[in-house]
């Protein structure tokens, strides 16, 4: 690993305006009557690494619509339910905003004592095992749900969810598009080091919309991988499943992304 991208990985960016182009995306279809979604989008810490491993899941979970927050949690004068708690009123409640960001920084930047969750722990010893110092992970649609078949279905995404379709190029709804286009910029921003798509349905999607927007996606064969060309840079990016959780990919199979993440990576840098 050189001393360049160590160095790079401690170099933090600004996500303060990929949070606000969210917030304005929402506000700007709820007053066309067309928001989708009751729940306000996912907002990232404010401060995130530059050059890390990013894995990027398909939206943000919402696992216990009637689960109990208490207000120590909230920050707020009184206890709600987890629906209630995430509620789009329009107006995000910055208390509520302000939480969800220091959660996500935890994830961020303390990840060796808060990942009790096994979806964020197995991308912590992928990380480890590709060799990589440091993780981020964000989504590619901020849409908070349960079902990702849901969230196909909320932004109207064809042929996606079908594992039969052989479609590469998929029609969706412009909500569903400028959330890809804000994403794309999260990437550009955070300057990973490889990409590690973690969602069947997100990998189907992101290749389909990337060759929409005729950027430079090659699979490599000496690399085993895609590169993509993005903010001016050649970027491993890797499409697979769930490593966690349902349907994931068995301990054996994880073993060897990590070794491939980090072969790549390697290869990147040679700039064969």
């Amino acid at each position: 690993m050189s001393s360049s991208l160590e160095s790079s990985a401690d170099i933090e960016v600004d996500l303060q305006k990929i949070n606000n182009r969210y917030i304005a995306l929402w506000s700007e279809f709820a007053g066309k009557g067309e928001l989708v979604t009751g729940r306000y989008p996912v907002q990232y810490p404010p401060k995130m690494s530059r050059g890390a491993l990013l894995f990027v899941g398909c939206n943000p979970s919402f696992r216990s619509p009637q689960a109990t927050r208490s207000k120590i949690q909230t920050g707020l004068d009184k206890d709600m339910t987890e629906e209630d708690f995430y509620a789009w009123d329009g107006e995000l409640n910055q208390q509520k905003t302000f939480q969800e960001a220091e959660k996500r920084c935890q994830l961020s930047l303390s990840k060796d004592e808060i990942l009790r969750d096994r979806y964020f722990k197995v991308l912590s010893e992928v990380t480890e095992a590709s060799g990589l110092p440091r993780w981020e992970h964000i989504d590619l649609f901020a849409v908070r749900e349960t079902s990702q078949k849901e969230v196909i279905k909320l932004l109207k995404i064809q042929g996606a969810g079908n594992d039969e379709d052989p479609s590469e190029v998929f029609n969706m709804s412009e909500f569903a598009k400028v959330q890809l286009d804000i994403a794309l910029d999260a990437f550009t921003l955070l300057e990973p080091s490889t990409i590690v798509v973690i969602s069947a349905i997100a990998s189907k999607v992101l290749r389909s919309y990337v060759k929409q927007k005729k950027l430079n996606l090659e699979f490599r064969k000496d690399c085993g991988t895609y590169m993509l060309a993005l903010g001016g840079r050649r970027i491993p990016l890797f499409l697979s499943g769930m490593l966690a959780r349902q349907h994931a990919l068995d301990v054996f199979s994880r073993e060897r992304l990590g070794w491939h993440i980090g072969y790549a990576q390697t290869f990147s840098e040679r700039g064969t």
